[in-house]
């Protein structure tokens, strides 16, 4: 194999690798596959779960072959070289590569690509395809709140309902759930994907204007967002959907915010608790305010507002300051409404969820059921 590429493309057809590669150069899953297919450079990388492979047209190949060398390294080479460098990469008959620019060059040993692991076929059952910015919000906007203990909840589960593609996660305290309507083809089943792969899919899909699309097998997914292909095998167990039904059809109290205020609200109580201890904190909704108190805080006491309108109904709910900040985060408009439950005895069967849901998110229908929301399960006030 002979190309030559410029700095900035190979930085480009690399960024999609790094979050798979595993930093150990001795390792497998530490290399990344670099092969020519017809005029094209390919890149390949895996850690067994999860392949990505990447193409640029952005390169002149001279001759045709492929090598696998450690990714980090090369990662680490070019990271120092400016973006218009052109790079000369030359695979070896003993399983190396040089990498050559202006006068100095640089070896790396790797394995032959007859050694580095094939993706596993499928064969799929349904498929579905996703605009580009609504693959970024199904993927990238529900994985917040997975769960990094139990296997079956460190991933984001997918459900089509005949209408709507439902990306659920959840941890127990946090719930998140988006819709968005699709056409499936094929006979649809409930799976649930890896967080890394999710995470993957909305930041390719960010960069990407087009459509996307997915097919879904037993024991994989496959995403090719334009020139990228990402293919992930599935978690296995029994996703709780149930958790569906805890999400109370009517509120003690809804309010509109401005995110930013509440943002800067949430900023401000923080310094008054001490890292490593609980920051319990009430949250009010009345008379066209939404007040925040301090509970425990060890560094002193604040009561805080932000403008509200309007505000239908009063509560009185206390939060974790990092959970309410975390979904908060989560929410990329500029106003949000806060739908407030208060912590009932009576109702143990149905725990009370609070949710925070985005008003006029962008290029979002204006109608309730399609808006991503996170929910939260208040905590007990301390005594």
């Amino acid at each position: 194999m002979q190309v030559t590429i410029a700095v900035k493309d190979l930085t480009g057809v690399l960024k999609p690798h790094q979050d798979v590669l595993d930093g150990r150069s001795e390792v497998v899953t530490g290399h990344i596959g670099i092969s020519t297919d017809g005029s094209q450079l390919k890149l390949v990388s895996t850690n067994m779960e999860l392949w990505v492979t990447s193409r640029t047209d952005a390169v002149q190949v001279s001759k045709q072959g492929g090598c696998a060398i450690p990714g980090a390294v090369l990662s680490k080479i070019i990271a120092t070289l400016p973006g218009d460098t052109q790079l000369k990469l030359t695979a070896g008959e003993s399983n190396h590569v040089v990498v050559s620019w202006n006068k100095s060059h640089t070896k790396l040993y790797g394995i032959g690509m007859d050694q580095f692991p094939d993706q596993p076929k499928m064969n799929p059952a349904f498929s579905f395809m996703l605009p580009a910015v609504s693959a970024c919000r199904v993927f990238g906007k529900a994985a917040f709140a997975t769960d990094d203990i139990r296997p079956v909840l460190t991933g984001i589960h997918l459900r089509y309902d005949g209408t709507d593609l439902i990306a659920i996660s959840c941890n127990g305290i946090l719930l998140s759930v988006y819709r968005e309507e699709v056409k499936m083809e094929g006979e649809h089943t409930g799976v649930t994907i890896p967080k890394l792969a999710a995470k993957l899919i909305a930041q390719s899909s960010q960069q990407f204007d087009g459509t996307v699309p997915f097919a879904v097998s037993a024991n994989s997914l496959v995403a090719e967002i334009g020139s990228i292909k990402i293919a992930t095998s599935l978690l296995g167990g029994t996703y709780p959907t149930q958790v569906l039904d805890f999400v109370p059809q009517e509120y003690q109290c809804e309010a509109v915010v401005s995110r930013e205020e509440l943002k800067h609200c949430i900023k401000r109580m923080a310094a008054l608790y001490h890292n490593k201890l609980p920051k319990a904190v009430g949250l009010c909704a009345s008379d066209g305010i939404v007040s925040c108190t301090s509970i425990g805080a060890s560094r002193g006491d604040i009561e805080d507002y932000c403008s509200a309108s309007p505000v239908v109904g009063n509560a009185r709910v206390f939060f974790d300051l990092d959970l309410l900040n975390k979904i908060v985060d989560a929410v990329d408009s500029e106003r949000i409404v806060l739908q407030l439950n208060e912590v009932c005895e009576a109702d143990q069967k149905r725990p009370p969820m609070s949710r925070i849901i985005p008003l006029g998110f962008p290029g979002m229908k204006e109608k309730a059921g399609y808006e991503f929301f996170g929910g939260i399960m208040p905590v007990r006030p301390p005594v």
